[in-house]
């Protein structure tokens, strides 16, 4: 903090306020309101682009590191889950061929399938509607490699035992329905019917 008073003396920048942390945050602690205060500060232009200044923003999110009463809340410094607070996240391997060729953007939705074997007929049940893709890893496309790519994806809570338990029990399968009867005001919980 006195590095930061000390730019401001000198260089008569333009003040803003940033926030800062009125107490010692643990990392894994998830912030609230009264956990954050906003001091006025002058800061160089390549920290203000890091800086936050709405404590708002910082509502709900998870500190990455631990954070000292006094200090300044980096944007690095904290993640915010994706989806809403009702969602959680897992990640389930797939074959890119079961998965559009892996040609799917963070946000998309998606309907997870799977294919297994009954009675010697093969039978599709769909194990997730409409999760929330939060990321997309390749993996390894090298020869002699599984090939499988590994999604990221946020579901309802009672989604995650059905979802871990697909890849052992046969072939899994992810459809886009990005656009299909949704709208930008639908989560997923309130259109699975979970909230």
């Amino acid at each position: 903090m006195g590095i930061f008073s000390a730019y401001q003396g000198a260089s008569g920048a333009r003040e803003r306020s940033y926030v800062t942390a009125n107490r010692d945050i643990a990392a894994g602690e998830h912030l609230s309101r009264s956990d954050l205060s906003v001091v006025p500060l002058d800061l160089p232009d390549e920290l203000r682009r890091l800086a936050i200044s709405s404590p708002d923003a910082l509502v709900g999110t998870t500190a990455l590191a631990p954070v000292l009463s006094g200090q300044l809340i980096w944007r690095s410094g904290v993640v915010k889950p994706d989806g809403s607070p009702q969602l959680a996240q897992i990640s389930i391997p797939v074959h890119p061929a079961n998965a559009l060729g892996g040609r799917l953007l963070p946000g998309e939705r998606v309907d997870v399938l799977l294919t297994s074997t009954a009675a010697g007929a093969p039978q599709v049940t769909t194990i997730s509607s409409g999760a929330q893709v939060v990321r997309v890893d390749a993996g390894d496309r090298a020869v002699g490699s599984s090939g499988e790519m590994t999604l990221v994806l946020a579901v309802a809570p009672e989604e995650l035992e059905p979802l871990a338990e697909a890849a052992a029990a046969g072939t899994v399968t992810v459809a886009r329905v990005t656009g299909l009867g949704w709208s930008d005001d639908d989560t997923l919980s309130s259109s699975t019917g979970n909230g």
